[in-house]
């Protein structure tokens, strides 16, 4: 359930609009549309399934959760960037390095969008805690997905990028429904309702 091709669509159309610092203003504004926009589109899925849930509530916890993550995941990968931690790209690799602060920074990124929509979860499912988990898990999983060329599906250039975007909505979406699901089943069990 996570935002990446209509954010990346988002940003990469408001900065081919608008060049220069205006630019990137633009762009963060595109991608917090695209945010708010999947977030609605996420509850309009999850309103058949969880009485009671607010669009506004669900659709402020995709967007805050989303800064809130990216915010933190800049704060765990400057000390990693600015080489703080000694010689570890000397001892397992720069490359390497650079995938575990990308595997790390989205987990961090899953972890905060997920803990944010559990605050709204909670009121609805007693083990809703167990959102946070599928976030982070769905976040590292969209992550390796995202940043592949698309030609591991047979496809190159933005056929590939978006095949490769696609992969990752699907993924994700899959994932973080099986939590919900699981999620109904035992509130089911426990409480009947």
């Amino acid at each position: 359930m996570q935002p990446y091709l209509v954010n990346a669509a988002l940003g990469i159309v408001a900065s081919a609009l608008v060049t220069g610092l205006a630019g990137l203003g633009v762009s963060a504004v595109a991608r917090i549309i695209g945010i708010a926009a999947v977030g609605l589109l996420q509850w309009l899925v999850l309103r058949r399934y969880v009485r009671r849930i607010g669009w506004l509530g669900w659709v402020l916890a995709a967007i805050l959760g989303q800064l809130a993550g990216t915010f933190l995941a800049i704060l765990v990968s400057v000390p990693v960037l600015l080489g703080t931690l000694g010689d570890l790209g000397e001892a397992v690799g720069g490359s390497t390095v650079l995938l575990g602060v990308k595997l790390v920074t989205d987990a961090v990124i899953g972890s905060a969008v997920g803990f944010a929509q559990w605050l709204v979860l909670r009121r609805h499912f007693y083990r809703a805690v167990w959102w946070i988990a599928a976030s982070m898990v769905a976040g590292m999983i969209a992550w390796v997905l995202t940043n592949t060329s698309g030609s591991e599906f047979g496809l190159g250039g933005p056929l590939g990028w978006v095949a490769a975007r696609l992969a990752s909505g699907v993924c994700v979406g899959a994932l973080t429904g099986i939590a919900l699901a699981w999620l109904m089943e035992k509130h089911k069990k426990e409480y009947g309702s």
